[in-house]
């Protein structure tokens, strides 16, 4: 099998060593087009890359491209951690880094590492709307019957 190229080189090649068919070479060719496009403004999203494949425009805006075990698999195998956390060790010590840095993030995009927005998970992301509206109009209703019981209240 031949040896990968660093992450650093921009480029990813693909060798499918456990095919599953048509799908997974179609998978492939999404990654392959990913690749040759990055740096090419408007051309490096996922969806461009599944329409020039020729998935569907339906499947392509469903998103279920990525939530596939065998575009989970291609990912693992094409873009192990161990080359993205090589490449990341590189550009801490790098002057030249931000042709490399687009490389990584995309990388990471790929693999669902990191996303561009900040989600922060809490107890009360679990909740309803009504529940959290009762416990509020609960705790409002206590604090007034305080203020209204207490004897030093003007």
């Amino acid at each position: 099998m031949p040896t990968k190229p660093s992450l650093s080189s921009q480029k990813v090649i693909i060798t499918l060593t456990n095919p599953k068919g048509a799908v997974a070479k179609k998978h492939a060719r999404v990654l392959k087009k990913m690749s040759a496009n990055i740096g090419k403004k408007g051309r490096n999203s996922i969806s461009q890359a599944a329409r020039d494949a020729g998935y569907s425009e339906s499947y392509v805006r469903s998103g279920r491209l990525q939530k596939t075990k065998a575009w989970q698999q291609l990912i693992d195998q094409e873009l192990p951690d161990e080359e993205l956390m090589a490449v990341n060790r590189e550009l801490l010590n790098n002057p030249d880094w931000r042709a490399r840095q687009a490389g990584l993030h995309f990388a990471y995009r790929i693999k669902k590492k990191y996303d561009r927005d900040l989600n922060i998970k809490h107890e009360l992301a679990y909740r309803s709307d009504e529940d959290i509206d009762a416990e509020i109009a609960e705790i409002v209703g206590e604090a007034l019957e305080l203020v209204a019981n207490d004897p030093n209240a003007s």
